[in-house]
This record gives C-alpha cells, structure tokens and sequence, in this order.
C-alpha cells in the first residue's frame, strides 16, 4: 500500500492529485491537444457536469483509433477527453495526433506502468466525473449519458455496470454483470465501467503503483472499506476484447489481487482459500474450454460466479 515518491523512502500513504501535479516533467516529454492553445471551453454547468475521460496507451495502434471514436462520438457532449501514452514506438502517436483539435490533453512519456498513467490522467483532469477506457476497449455510444443521468439522481457514488466481452475475432462473447456486495471476494466489477466523482479520488487517494495488474480491484477494495458507496447501472457500458494484459496474466492478476486482499486487512486464512478457489476454477474452466465442453462453462458463469456472466 506504499509508494515511493521521488524514488526515495516507502510512504504508508497512496499517491494523491497534488502529489502528480508536483512531479517534473520528463525530458522526452510530448504534449498535445486544445488545452495548450486555450481552446477548452467545457465547463461544469448546472444539470450538465463536465466528464473526464481518460485513455491510456502503449503502442496501441491497432486499437486505439476505436477507442478514441467511441470517446468523441458520445451522445453526451460535455466531456474532456485526456490521452496518456508511455512512449510508445509504433503509429500511436500520429493517431493522438490527428484527433489533436478534439483532445483536451495529451501526454507521451515513459511512464512506470498502467498505475502511474492512471494517476497521470486522474491529476489532469478537471471534471466533476472522471472514467478510464483503455486502449484495447471501447464505450457502447451512450455510455457517459447513462453516468450523467445516474449520476444527477444518485449523487457520489462509484457507478459501474455491464461491460460486453468479445473473441479475439470480434465477436460477442459474453456479457459481465458487476457485483459491488462480493467485491471483497474477488474481480466482481469491470473498471472500464467504473466511473467516480473526482470527490472520491480526492478522499480515497490514487492508484498504488506497487501493482502492475489489479491495481484496479485494489483501488476498488480500499474505497470500499473507507465507505464509498456503489452503484450499479444494469446496462453494457463498455467492451473488451479477451486478449488483455490481465486475461493472458491470469495467474499475476490473482496473486496482486491476494495481495490487495491482505494490504486492506483480510484474514490471511480466508485469503489464501479465495486464492485457491480462483486457481482452480480458472484451471478447470481452460481446462472444459480446451477439450469443448463450453456448456459446464457457461452453466457455471450463468449460475453460481460470483458477477452474473450471460452468454451474448
């Protein structure tokens, strides 16, 4: 649960919105976007809160330019859009860059991992509401309409909801229900369809730059233990291609969400048999996958996981 800023000593404390805004610039630093013209005009307004939207990238170029349309096409308009890239060496760049007049910001630079980019789009932000899409997914076209919406009648809370998986061929795989009641048990919530009030970063800190995987599950426990509450949108929010960082790094993912698990408190003995129960059923779910017994894997993602998973 520490960081170490500056690269000096251990701190107990999570990385916060002021302490971003201090670190140096580094030298290979590349900016973009309307903000440094002075051309952002969104404002919050009554009834109409400014959305920020961040993107994180590294050599994506593959998949970024959907990622970004799915941004910049919503129905809901007031919202800024921020890229952060870490230095990537393919086309991702010129991508950024021919969308420069409709990007709020963007920011190219080595980073120290997805955790460290998440915090470097959270501290330039400056909406009410702040959402992460990265650059292997996308946003179904209402997406951020359905937050506002949520948002006006519900308040601070951490609102999240379906997000739609697909094949690596582009076809619709299964759908994933978020579960806010089991998420100290295991990955009950997609993150990119977490959308939080900017209030809750500033109470709950950032990301712990210690995790290279679940960075997300963990920032998710540790809000929830200091009280924020949860909110859930029962409509696909986002979409997700299966070849993903954390769905290669199956067994990685699990051993930082143990470790989450144990820097927020819980039981050592209850810990490592969720451990347990995750390896083994993701064990025998490739193991049904590989031999085509898909059905068993269905029945069981309909029927007893934990987050609700229909078949699309």
């Amino acid at each position: 649960m520490a960081f170490r800023p500056n690269g000096g000593k251990i701190s107990h404390e999570y990385p916060t919105i002021h302490y971003y805004k201090t670190i140096p610039a580094h030298p290979n630093r590349i900016e973009g976007g309307l903000r440094l013209d002075g051309k952002v005009i969104k404002r919050c307004e009554q009834g109409r809160p400014l959305v920020s939207i961040i993107t994180i990238v590294f050599n994506g170029e593959k998949t970024l330019e959907q990622t970004i349309q799915s941004v910049l096409y919503q129905t809901y308009d007031n919202i800024e859009y921020i890229i952060i890239d870490g230095g990537s060496t393919d086309s991702t760049l010129d991508i950024i860059r021919r969308y420069d007049d409709k990007i709020a910001y963007s920011l190219s630079e080595p980073d120290e991992g997805i955790s460290d980019a998440f915090n470097k789009g959270i501290s330039a932000a400056t909406g009410e509401i702040i959402g992460i899409i990265n650059a292997d997914d996308w946003y179904n076209h209402n997406a951020v309409e359905i937050i506002v919406r949520e948002y006006s009648q519900h308040g601070k809370c951490i609102f999240h909801g379906k997000l739609q998986y697909w094949t690596p061929d582009m076809k619709p795989y299964y759908v994933f229900s978020g579960n806010a009641d089991k998420i100290l048990i295991k990955g009950t919530i997609n993150h990119p369809t977490v959308f939080v009030p900017r209030k809750i970063y500033e109470e709950t800190g950032l990301f712990n730059t210690n995790f290279k995987n679940a960075m997300d599950y963990e920032w998710l426990i540790r809000a929830k233990l200091k009280g924020a509450k949860f909110y859930y949108i029962d409509k696909v929010i986002s979409n997700m291609r299966l070849a993903g960082k954390s769905d290669k790094k199956w067994l990685n993912n699990y051993i930082e969400i143990f470790r989450a698990r144990h820097l927020n408190g819980m039981n050592l003995v209850k810990n490592s048999l969720l451990f347990l129960n995750m390896v083994i059923v993701t064990v025998c779910r490739k193991i049904f996958e590989f031999v085509g017994l898909n059905f068993i894997v269905r029945i069981y993602r309909k029927h007893f996981s934990a987050a609700k998973k229909e078949v699309a």
